[in-house]
């Protein structure tokens, strides 16, 4: 072999392990302070002592002129900032705008979302890190060029995001870079393996999981199809509505109430916070204690009033991810359609019991997250890692999850979903739709 090729291997090799090892360490560190914040804004919320309820006004005050004055001086750091990466991907914005000093910046304002309990997630956060990281390392090396390393770092971001490796590579390519290629393939494998076990070592919280591994029989698969209908409606018109309100908040830009909404958003959940802390944040709570709700009406009610929040929030003056609020949002749906379905059977032989409800959740869960994004294979690859992490990998455990025919018809289900979402539908995703609204002259 050329000595020329093979020091030029080496360089990659060492630029993609050194781009992992940031990246692992720098979320690993972001995630690990999220969970100390989201903590002490628990501990404000749940004291009603008239002083603390002073001190946390307090503090809200403040964090709303912060984060105003963040955004305003650094736009880049608006919303997830994943638009952005796309954009500098595709070579339609100049890569210089995924600044080094962003990434304080971006975790300092995402902190400040947490503790305000915005219905908003780290994962967009995590990813535009890693694409600043790859940005930045690209420049250490003088590959300036090289666009592939930063889509490769955006998805060792999502990886460490959820602590899964291969999602991470997969969501590079899919959604990333938007095709495949064998030549960066081995630095993929190096960039996201050694994010995600510094990351691991950091912060082992998984942002999804099962407790308890239990299909459901062929008795039950009806239950599927419904989960599926209704996810894929909600999530076609849950983009339409957050289009729709992204294109006014951009047509009406200078307008007092929009330029200024963020403190807005600050008022309404101090209050809220007060009374409906448990339904607030980014939604892995109620993705842990759906078993407590069994009121379906509750259910829808909450079901809107994140919807709302979400395409609100979601468009921008505040940092934060939209990944996790959707999957909240997915497994409300889920919930919805079991109880549904529970109670419109008269035989025990269909029932859905509890032990079964954590799988369907999770498959509602991923299927929205990949009608929303048109990511069929990361987020397949997302649930089956999720699925081997919460089996603990024992063999028997695997054996159950590859030997079962319901997990292979939700496979199905959401490639069909998918597909039609895709080509009948003609539904997009979601940040090309936030890039097309951007560029728009009103």
């Amino acid at each position: 072999m050329n000595k020329n090729l093979v020091i030029k291997l080496l360089k990659h090799i060492l630029l993609a392990l050194l781009s992992g090892v940031l990246v692992g360490l720098t979320i690993g560190l972001y995630q690990k302070g999220l969970q100390y914040v989201f903590s002490f804004a628990t501990l404000m919320f749940n004291n009603k002592e008239w002083y603390l309820i002073v001190t946390n006004l307090i503090i809200f005050i403040l964090l709303s002129f912060i984060n105003y004055i963040l955004i305003l001086k650094f736009k880049s750091i608006d919303g997830s900032a994943i638009p952005l990466v796309e954009k500098v991907i595709e070579r339609k914005e100049d890569k210089e705008k995924l600044k080094l000093i962003d990434i304080p910046l971006t975790i300092i304002n995402s902190y400040i979302s947490t503790y305000s309990l915005f219905t908003l997630g780290s994962e967009g956060p995590s990813i535009s890190i890693g694409a600043r990281i790859g940005k930045s390392v690209n420049k250490l090396f003088k590959e300036d060029d090289d666009l592939v390393n930063i889509g490769l770092n955006s998805g060792a971001g999502f990886g460490c995001a959820f602590l899964s490796p291969l999602a991470g590579i997969v969501y590079s390519y899919e959604e990333g870079l938007h095709k495949f290629s064998f030549r960066s393939l081995l630095y993929a494998f190096i960039i996201s393996f050694s994010s995600f076990f510094i990351c691991f070592l950091l912060n082992n919280l998984h942002l999804i999981s099962v407790s308890n591994i239990s299909f459901i029989n062929i008795n039950q698969i009806l239950v599927l199809f419904i989960i599926a209908l209704f996810s894929l409606l909600i999530s076609y018109y849950f983009k339409k509505i957050m289009i729709y309100i992204r294109m006014k908040f951009n047509k009406y830009e200078n307008n007092i109430f929009i330029k200024f909404r963020s403190f807005i958003f600050f008022i309404i959940f101090f209050i809220l916070g007060y009374f409906i802390f448990s339904l607030l944040g980014n939604g892995r709570n109620i993705i842990l204690n759906l078993s407590s709700f069994n009121n379906i009406y509750l259910l829808i009610g909450i079901l809107l009033l994140r919807s709302l929040f979400l395409s609100i929030l979601g468009n921008g003056k505040v940092s934060g991810g939209i990944v996790i609020p959707l999957m909240a949002i997915s497994a409300l749906i889920s919930k919805i359609s079991i109880l549904l379905f529970n109670n419109n059977i008269n035989n025990n032989l269909f029932f859905i019991s509890s032990e079964n409800e954590e799988i369907l959740i999770l498959f509602g869960m991923i299927l929205f997250f990949s009608l929303i994004n048109n990511a069929p294979l990361t987020s397949i690859t997302l649930f089956i890692e999720t699925l081997l992490f919460s089996s603990f990998f024992k063999i028997e455990n695997i054996i159950t999850i590859f030997s079962s025919f319901s997990f292979y018809l939700m496979i199905l289900l959401i490639l069909i979903m998918n597909l039609i979402n895709k080509y009948l539908l003609n539904s997009k995703n979601i940040y090309e739709e936030f890039i097309r609204v951007d560029y728009m002259k009103f």
